[in-house]
């Protein structure tokens, strides 16, 4: 009855809509703390160099610590990824290859339009044979999109499923196979007679994992459920709901649920470490609230995954079943894991033209997962936007702020006082309003010259880990207690001119010093990407 705890949160929650991200220190801090709840800790994919670093600074620590949690790493159904995950794990004494590929069909016509079904089988069994060659402990094969692929075609579904089996072959040990509702379409029972015809077909010579996402708000249910039923041995979680769109089912509500039934490995000291874990898990890697139909929030967040985002603009129901048909905003972000392939048309659309394997895209979008880690956010469209121009463009800043002051008077009306150069021309201009933003907002707009409208305001109080905490000795680390564990008051704001919407993003511990910074950084993005607009219908698409 005791499942096998699959934590995704340093690969799954690295795609959260919103942003998460730290240093390799922090990471590696919060692997260790998900390591005393979590069998495996899943920790990127091998083939991206940035989660390359993390894999292996992860392996390192748990290596010192010994350690017997597992290590698991996904894989595209690539051989080439596969030899990328040898390469960070090789002699781990316990390691996992995850290998997957989106068969429904939707995800076969915009991932591998030019496959036949019998290309999915063939390549299928010949990489999870591949993979079985290798020095991993274990093997787990997931057909994204499972749900969805066996709805539409159970007969389709096994073929896929059987080629996995196939592949794997006469190799010591049982094939995982994971199955998740990669959309979160479906309900508990109807993921239940799927894994009902599962196990019919293959009884117990495989072993069973689940992955359920969040977006009808059933994912721990799923999990538990599966569990208690003795489904499914392996439960595919995240601390804190973390993961892309709405999230997947909780590693901490997971493992509650089964403890008050009597099912877990764990002590009652471990259970006690649970909520104190969590908070500081989710403040190392600087969780924010995902906003997402139609769970939590009002919008469609384009996944900062860069091996879904893609997909998502060519059809946007490849993984998101609800959001845009229901009057949700989609929105794209670029994220840690996010990667040239999301930038291009973005660039493209304001004349700056490159080709993906351009070793100058590459070091500008490697900046721009830097900027994430280090601002634990994803970037905005606007970011990216302005981030190009100052890059590519060379064009100098428009828009200079020399100071600005917020005070609040009788009657609680706030009143802006806003020094700065715009093209050259110094202002000094004061407001006044009911309230901060719109005194802001209004001396904006007088020293632009411009109609300016405040769309979005998106606050968030973002825990932190002091730096104390992420050197430690032992084998797991020291968790903050109480107000040990600091905060930062974060603000994404949202201002509209000329039909388009400019994203400003600042954090501090001022509440009002926030919100200037935020008002004041979208529209000086907005101004230095119109200036590069302006020039650029002058000229020609630009080469950098």
């Amino acid at each position: 009855m005791n499942p096998i705890i699959y934590d995704a949160t340093l690969r799954e929650g690295m795609q959260t809509p919103g942003g998460i991200g730290g240093s390799l220190e922090e990471r590696v801090y919060a692997a260790n703390l998900i390591s005393r709840f979590a069998d495996y800790v899943e920790v990127g994919m091998p083939a991206n160099t940035v989660d390359s670093e993390v894999i292996k600074a992860v392996r390192g620590s748990f290596e010192k610590q010994g350690k017997d949690t597992g290590i698991a790493v996904l894989c595209l159904l690539k051989e080439s990824d596969i030899d990328s995950a040898v390469e960070a794990l090789d002699g781990y004494q316990n390691s996992l290859a995850h290998i997957f590929i989106g068969t429904s069909e939707k995800h076969r016509k915009i991932r591998k339009k030019e496959w036949e079904k019998s290309d999915y089988e063939k390549n299928i069994e010949k990489v999870v044979g591949y993979a079985a060659s290798k020095g991993f402990t274990q093997i787990m094969f997931s057909p994204e999109d499972s749900f969805r692929t066996f709805a539409e075609s159970p007969d389709d579904f096994f073929r896929f499923v059987d080629a996995a089996v196939e592949g794997y072959g006469e190799r010591e040990g049982k094939l995982i196979l994971n199955f998740p509702d990669t959309i979160g379409m479906s309900t508990i029972s109807e993921f239940d007679a799927m894994l009902d015809a599962i196990i019919e077909r293959y009884g117990r010579s495989i072993e069973i994992s689940l992955h359920g996402h969040n977006d009808r708000g059933t994912s721990v249910q799923q999990a538990v459920e599966a569990c208690i039923k003795g489904k499914a041995g392996w439960l595919q979680t995240t601390f804190g709901n973390l993961g892309e769109r709405n999230g997947i089912a909780q590693t901490e509500a997971v493992i509650a649920a089964l403890a008050e039934r009597g099912i877990g490995r764990y002590s009652d000291e471990d259970l006690k470490q649970l909520v104190p874990y969590t908070v500081a898990i989710l403040g190392a890697l600087g969780r924010t609230v995902p906003d997402e139909a139609l769970v939590s929030g009002s919008r469609t967040n384009i996944s900062t995954a860069g091996i879904h985002t893609h997909l998502t603009s060519k059809d946007i129901e490849a993984y998101h079943i609800s959001g845009s048909k229901y009057g949700a905003e989609p929105v794209m972000e670029f994220g840690p894991t996010s990667g040239a392939e999301q930038v291009l048309p973005l660039l493209d659309s304001i004349g700056l033209r490159f080709d993906k394997h351009d070793k100058v895209l590459t070091s500008f979008v490697g900046a721009m997962k830097e900027q994430c880690n280090r601002e634990k956010r994803s970037l905005t469209e606007t970011d990216i936007l302005y981030n190009a121009v100052m890059e590519f463009g060379n064009i100098e800043k428009p828009l200079k702020w020399i100071s600005y002051t917020i005070t609040t008077g009788n009657g609680r009306r706030t009143s802006v006082k806003l020094s700065c150069t715009y093209n050259g021309e110094n202002f000094g201009i004061r407001k006044e309003a009911d309230g901060a933003v719109e005194a802001l907002v209004g001396a904006l707009e007088e020293a632009l010259g411009k109609e300016l409208k405040l769309v979005d305001f998106k606050p968030s109080v973002v825990p932190k880990i002091p730096q104390k905490y992420l050197h430690w000795t032992g084998q797991y680390p020291e968790v903050p207690s109480g107000l040990d564990i600091g905060s930062d008051f974060r603000l994404q704001t949202g201002i509209m001119n000329g039909g388009r919407v400019y994203s400003g993003f600042a954090s501090g511990e001022d509440t009002f010093q926030t919100i200037a910074d935020s008002c004041i950084d979208a529209v000086l993005k907005m101004a230095a990407i119109e200036r590069w607009e302006s020039f650029i219908k002058s000229s020609q698409p630009h080469q950098p």
